[in-house]
């Protein structure tokens, strides 16, 4: 019986080739989660979901034909095989770890270069590294069997069905054969005449070959193992070649008859699908930019559910639009037409809040990149750190998550190199020698916090002010009057630093200017406190999605404004002819705290203020406040923002939003109205 294989379409390939790559991220992820646990706890259970990711990872690669990956994973379990056998006693503990993340890191490599359809090679050096490392602690790592891909455990089949014979061709090269790899392809090409190749050991197309003592070849076909035996027999090339049949139901090689050594080198890849067998096309499409969420099922139901709530709303409608057609009194149907309304309201609220929610992702996912980076850095640094992480399933929009890396990843960097001390530095002070950095999310109100903090040397003000001088931010008089909290503030200015000296890791002045701006990008808020010889913390405050916001309406002449209500601290009632001027600018006095007020008529539209009862929002960012004088408001609504592709009024525009009469509300950018503010303070103050 013949088994008929029917190929897989471009689209199912694509699909394969995206499950696959979502899932090797995720089991890098928990793999080097589960190293770093282990690292911290050894034990039995760690190890397991190690060598588990590790397996599954290799079968996964082999089944798409990704034999760089498969070959690199066989390897680090030929280290996790030593670390099980009691290879983890200290301080080789440490080495063998290094090995494996360095591992998890050219397995990234790998499979992202894969993806975006490159040429990935295997990583000889980490893959010598790991030769080394195990022929120096004494261990052999036992022969690897040779693993087929799905794709050909599916051709074996076939080849049972049309009655082939399946035998594996031992080979062992000549000692003056100089070519390996040569010698090699000239066998693989006289097999090829008499039957179908399915696989080599090494693979043809790597570098092992080239050092191979010899190789195996496993071929179906219609002749007697003599003629392939004469076949692989070449003068000069061959000096021994065994012929044995072969197991062709799926299950892995026979053991070979001769040595390991004589047919492989230690550490050589398992398996080679050719180009016209591979289930794979050779020519892999660029990687996809989609990106993909994991969402719980009942999250999905809800929102089927109120998919069906709509209908049955536009159902409502259409029959109310159907009486009206048939002249029906429109004031018969007015309650019933505010009934349908107030259910397709409630409908796409909740609707709207269930999207959002499957948007909504535990911030784990940027979290669980920091363990393996301080462990690193404080090793590179020679400073003992540990790190703390509460809040983990705190959840946020994936946008916002996705944006976290960086700005976490400058502050976290920041502090072991300038925060954290050296452990005699400590110790002299009276603190553990381990320094330590905690980083935790919680909500709080409508926002999430994320908040970062060390208990190191703090943040030296009275440094930060000399260096802000010497760099020409501010003169000596400014720099004076500025406040211990002002004065931390300092650290974002770009350019200005209060390293010594420069590293690779800062000291150039271009980290924390670029944190708080991605910070402020997400419209979100940094806070920065700290002690000297205690620590400093910095806490970001951010909104929990970034596409839907609550906003307040206003008007300011003839156009309409709307701002977050989170940006939003009071609303007063005031009279022009009451406002008090100073330096030629109108100010507010509340509660003792004089607040600059911008005109968003003068601003905005030009012409002068017109004259009578206005409201002043007193809105800001952290600790800066200032008021905008607005005509009218028009209550609060929730918003979609979209980008707008117009001038921007030198940035004061943060997108637009398009209300349900038509009308569209331009969304205003507060942090750049704060900063308008004070810049133009400051240039009034220069001339007085």
């Amino acid at each position: 019986m013949t088994i008929e294989i029917e190929p897989f379409t471009d689209d199912e390939q694509a699909e394969l080739r995206r499950v696959y790559f979502a899932g090797a991220y995720e089991i890098l992820e928990n793999l080097q989660d589960a190293l770093l646990a282990y690292e911290a706890d050894p034990g039995e259970e760690p190890l397991k979901t190690i060598k588990r990711s590790v397996h599954t990872l290799k079968g996964d690669s082999f089944s798409m034909g990704l034999q760089t990956v498969g070959n690199l994973c066989h390897r680090l379990e030929d280290v996790l095989s030593h670390l099980a056998a009691g290879g983890d006693a200290a301080p080789g503990l440490r080495e063998t770890l290094d090995i494996l993340l360095s591992g998890v890191d050219a397995l990234r490599v790998l499979v992202k270069k894969n993806e975006s359809g490159e040429n990935a090679v295997d990583d000889e050096a980490l893959i010598s590294r790991i030769d080394s490392y195990l022929g120096k602690q004494g261990w052999n790592a036992a022969p690897a069997a040779l693993v087929r891909t799905e794709y050909e455990k599916l051709e074996a089949g076939v080849v049972a069905g049309e009655g082939l014979r399946v035998y594996r061709v031992e080979v062992r090269f000549h000692p003056e054969c100089g070519e390996k790899g040569i010698a090699a392809r000239m066998v693989l090409q006289r097999l090829c005449s008499k039957g179908r190749v399915l696989l080599t050991v090494p693979p043809i197309e790597s570098s092992a070959i080239d050092n191979a003592e010899g190789m195996a070849v496993i071929v179906a076909t219609e002749r007697d193992s003599e003629t392939l035996r004469r076949e692989a027999a070449i003068a000069g090339i061959t000096v021994e070649v065994v012929v044995k049949e072969h197991r062709s139901d799926g299950c892995a090689a026979q053991p070979p008859q001769t040595t390991p050594e004589q047919i492989m080198p230690a550490g050589a890849p398992q398996t080679v699908p050719h180009a016209e067998n591979s289930a794979v096309p050779s020519a892999v499409p660029a990687a996809a930019s989609a990106e993909y969420l994991r969402i719980e099922a009942s999250r999905v139901d809800r929102v089927m559910n109120l998919i069906g709530e709509l209908i049955i709303g536009r159902s409502m409608i259409e029959q109310i639009v159907r009486e009206l057609a048939a002249g029906v009194a429109a004031d018969e149907i007015a309650e019933r037409l505010r009934a349908a309304n107030s259910y397709l309201d409630r409908s796409v609220s909740d609707l709207q809040k269930g999207v959002m929610k499957m948007r909504m992702v535990p911030v784990q996912q940027v979290f669980r990149k920091f363990p393996r980076m301080v462990r690193d850095l404080a090793v590179e640094k020679k400073k003992p750190v540990r790190l703390e992480i509460t809040g983990k399933s705190t959840e946020l929009d994936k946008g916002v998550v996705d944006s976290l890396a960086e700005p976490l990843t400058h502050i976290i960097r920041n502090m072991i190199d300038h925060g954290i001390e050296g452990s005699e530095e400590r110790e002299s002070l009276g603190k553990t020698p381990e320094g330590l950095i905690t980083l935790r999310a919680f909500h709080e109100g409508s926002q999430v916090v994320i908040e970062i903090a060390d208990d190191g040397r703090g943040i030296n003000t009275g440094k930060l002010r000399k260096r802000a001088v010497e760099q020409g931010f501010l003169n000596q008089d400014e720099a004076q009057s500025l406040t211990d909290a002002e004065a931390m503030n300092l650290i974002f200015l770009p350019g200005l630093s209060t390293a010594d000296a420069i590293t690779d890791t800062s000291g150039r002045g271009v980290g924390m200017d670029a944190v708080k701006a991605s910070v402020e990008a997400m419209r979100g808020v940094i806070e920065v406190r700290s002690t000297p010889s205690a620590g400093t913390t910095m806490r970001l405050r951010l909104p929990l999605t970034l596409a839907v916001i609550r906003a307040l309406l206003f008007e300011a002449g003839e156009k309409l404004y709307a701002l977050p209500v989170t940006t939003v601290a009071e609303v007063a009632k005031v009279r022009t002819s009451e406002l008090a001027t100073v330096h030629g600018e109108r100010t507010l006095v509340i509660r003792d705290q004089v607040i600059s007020l911008i005109s968003l008529q003068e601003l905005f539209q030009g012409g002068a203020e017109s004259e009578g009862k206005k409201f002043a929002l007193i809105a800001g960012v952290g600790e800066k406040e200032i008021g905008l004088l607005v005509d009218r408001l028009l209550g609060q609504q929730e918003l979609v923002i979209k980008a707008v592709d117009i001038p921007r009024e030198s940035g004061l525009i943060a997108g637009a939003s398009i209300l349900g009469n038509g009308k569209v509300a331009m969304v205003l950018d507060i942090r750049a109205l704060v900063k308008k503010a004070v810049d133009s303070g400051r240039r009034r103050l220069a001339t007085v």
